[in-house]
């Protein structure tokens, strides 16, 4: 997680390029609500990653679960690597 100052479609792709794909490359898919557009939407195509957009609830759910889970691992993560 990082954190950006708003989330303008360019700080969340500034954020994304900086701290996402340098560190773990590219992606295959990416689920969005309607907020992502413009320049964000713009490199996900230059990219190559796939773009799916929803305001389907269901789908919403599933991107929130999905995000705790990266949260979860990324904490078990950090903790496993702490040196003591």
């Amino acid at each position: 997680m990082v954190p950006i100052p708003d989330k303008t479609a360019a700080v969340t792709t500034q954020a994304f390029e900086q701290h996402v794909l340098t560190e773990f490359g590219c992606c295959a898919e990416m689920l969005t609500n309607a907020e992502f557009q413009g320049v964000f939407v713009a490199m996900l195509y230059k990219t190559n990653i796939d773009h799916q957009m929803t305001n389907d609830a269901a789908n919403l759910k599933h991107a929130a679960n999905l995000k705790e889970m990266a949260e979860q691992k990324k904490r078990s993560t950090d903790i496993c690597n702490t040196k003591p």
